[in-house]
Parts: C-alpha cells; structure tokens; sequence
C-alpha cells in the first residue's frame, strides 16, 4: 500500500469483512509498518541457547529461500565482528548481498551492526533465551528491516 489512503481503505475492508463474525477488530488493533521498497536479499538471523554448546547464531538464506536453499552457517557465540562477516560471506546469498548481477548491494556493514545487535540483545538474556528467530531480516542498500521476529523465553528462569 502507498498511500495513508490506501492503508484506511484496507483497514476499512477487512473491518467489513469481520462484521458479523464474533471478531470485532477496531482499526487500533491494526498493525502497519513501513513497506520495505527495495530489497537486495533476506535473510534468516537465529540464536539457540543449547545446553551442550550455550548460544549459537545461525545465518541463513531467508525468507521464502529458508526452505528452498540449503545454506546455511553455525556460530558459537560469543563471537568477533570478524567471525560473523566471515559467516555472512559464506553463505549463498552473499552474492545478492555484495550486488549480483549489477544489481545494488546491501549496506554489509548495517547488516553485521543489526546481527552484532542481536547478538548483544540475546547475551543479555543468558539462559532466559530459548530462542530468537528473525525471518526474514531484509537487507537492503540503508540497513535492514526485520519483517518477522520470534522470541521465546525459558518458562522456568522467568
């Protein structure tokens, strides 16, 4: 949608949708969020807290790739800037994050800002953290924009 307009109008519609249904949704339950205009790549950011290992970060190719394309890298955490640059490199789509094709790159040095984040945010939980799961992370030339994110916490630490 491109437009406050457009936005009321489908909030209006979906309203009427659900009229007459048990669901009554007021337009301050909608959500709207900056639509992402020119994505380079997606990407799959996730940190696991194993019992064996602590915290490992997983990086992947994400979005609807996640379960079309095997690629895919493992981190122990914690890690050097270094590491997770060298993680991202590995992956397959680097190539659509360095520019594939004459294509426009994303901004790599926002991208590994945005997974060293995570990686601070989900170190401060220790061993509250489950999991944390973002997909995808859509890299663009700016920065990243996280389209969908999954927290869950360790029900007994809480």
């Amino acid at each position: 949608l491109e437009s406050a307009a457009a936005v009321a109008e489908a909030v209006t519609s979906i309203q009427h949708t659900v009229q007459g249904t048990p669901v009554a949704v007021p337009a301050r339950c909608f959500l709207v969020e900056r639509m992402v205009s020119n994505p380079v790549a997606e990407l799959l950011v996730g940190v696991r807290n194993n019992d064996q290992f602590g915290h490992t970060l997983t990086l992947a190719s994400g979005g609807t790739l996640v379960e079309l394309v095997s690629d895919s890298a493992t981190v122990l955490l914690p890690a050097a800037r270094e590491e997770i640059a060298a993680a991202v490199n590995s992956l397959r789509v680097a190539a659509l994050i360095r520019g594939y094709r004459n294509r426009p790159a994303a901004n790599l040095d926002r991208l590994l800002d945005t997974v060293c984040a995570v990686i601070s945010f989900t170190s401060e939980l220790g061993a509250r953290l489950d999991e944390l799961d973002i997909n995808p992370l859509i890299a663009h030339p700016d920065g990243c924009s996280a389209a969908d994110v999954l927290l869950r916490l360790d029900e007994n630490t809480l």
